[in-house]
Parts: structure tokens; sequence; C-alpha cells
């Protein structure tokens, strides 16, 4: 298949051929995202790198890093206000019937509340999973996980991202996506979250692909940058509208 990334601003009649649109990256209140990347970044600018230190000194002996991991933001929208936004926005730009697939940093607990009520008990139940992979980790979204399954693959996957043993995260991928209909996507592979560098943060971005590839069913991108066509190096191919 061949690989093909396309900007509806760009091109706004590329959804006319379809019937269906599906969010695949979307969180609300239950996502809890940490600051640590931000504070990553200020400091590899040398202007800020020592206000940052030296305010920081005052407050303890605990590095800057240690203090960051400690503190979490989350998203302002409740889990059925997150769901109406995305799907307002495939039925008004692009006139597509809306699958909006929620998922939270490390948590199904949007999903599982929108499944109780009636309109929206068609919810799908989906994660995007931190995933620690040697130096990095990188963030996967494991969407349409079987209700009955649901709570026990959460476990599993919270338990790997808090001890990982790398053996078994093939097991879990090969586990996953047994269940029919169950889909997984590499989130936003290009972004050094840990601030490692570009070149081993690339190194094991096309490891990770070379090793988990068969499972992983598709790409998701937030930036505009033009490094994607590496991915094909390693024979994976994508489709994305933006």
């Amino acid at each position: 298949m061949e690989s093909l990334l396309t900007y509806w601003d760009r091109s706004p009649h590329v959804a006319d051929r379809f019937k269906t649109g599906v969010s695949l990256h979307s969180h609300t209140l239950h996502s809890e995202e940490s600051i640590l990347p931000l504070g990553q970044y200020l400091r590899k600018f040398a202007c800020l790198r020592g206000l940052l230190e030296h305010a920081h000194r005052s407050y303890g002996e605990r590095s800057l890093e240690d203090d960051l991991s400690r503190i979490w933001w989350t998203p302002p929208l409740a889990p059925r206000q997150a769901l109406e936004v995305e799907a307002l926005q495939i039925e008004g730009k692009l006139g597509l019937d809306p699958i909006v697939s929620i998922s939270d940093h490390d948590s199904i607990d949007a999903p599982v509340q929108l499944q109780v009520l009636a309109r929206t008990g068609s919810v799908p139940i989906s994660v995007e999973w931190s995933v620690p992979y040697r130096q990095t980790y990188f963030h996967i979204g494991v969407h349409n996980l079987p209700a009955q399954q649901a709570a026990s693959g959460m476990e599993q996957m919270a338990h790997f991202t808090k001890s990982p043993v790398r053996a078994q995260l093939a097991e879990l991928f090969s586990a996953f996506s047994a269940h029919p209909g169950c889909l997984i996507v590499f989130n936003h592979p290009y972004w050094d979250q840990p601030v490692i560098g570009d070149g081993l943060h690339e190194r094991l971005l096309q490891d990770f692909v070379e090793e988990f590839r068969l499972w992983i069913g598709d790409y998701i991108r937030n930036s505009r940058n033009t490094r994607n066509h590496r991915l094909t190096d390693s024979g994976v191919s994508y489709r994305i509208i933006v």
C-alpha cells in the first residue's frame, strides 16, 4: 500500500469519497498530562537553563526533573463534552458520520463512563498507552478493546509501563491485535518526549517500528514536519488525513 498524507485544509474535497470519519486522538479531564517535557525543552536553551536551575535550588535537593515529574495537568473537557466537540468537527468540517475513539493517557475511565449512557453506549473503549522503550518512551493508541476485557487489559498495560520487560511487549501487542476490531496506532512517532535528541530518538523509533510493525495498524502525526517518509524505509505504509 502506498503511503499518503493528506491535509484537509489544502484538499477540502478529499473527504467526498468517504462516508465516515474517525477521530483517534482526543483527551478528556481523565488524561493526566505531565509537564516534565516542558522543563526538559526549556533547559535546552542556555538563557533559560540558568534561571530555572537558580530558582529551583531554593526548593530543596531534588533535581528539577524529579520535581517536574510529579506535576501534571488535565485537559478541561468532561468525556461527553470531548465526544461532542470531536463529533461536531467531523460532521461540520468533513460532512461525514463521526466515530470518536477517546484515548486518554493511560486511562479508560472516559469511554467506560460513556458506555453507561444510552446516547453514547457505542463509544469504543480506547487508551493512549505510555510504552517505555530503551532510553525513551512512545505513545501507542489501543482502540476498541472488548468491554469485558478492557479492565484487565488496562491493568496489563499499566504494569508494563511501571515495570517494563521488553519481551512482554510483543505478547501484549499480539494479544490486543487478536481481538476483532482492535486497532493499534502509533501516535506522534517523531515527538522526542524525553528530549534525548533527534538522532537517538529516530534510531530508537526505527528499531521500534522494525520490531513491532506486525501489530501497528496506523500512524498519527501532530506536526507538519517532513521526516515521516523515513518510516517507509522499514516497509511501513500509512494513509492519514489531517
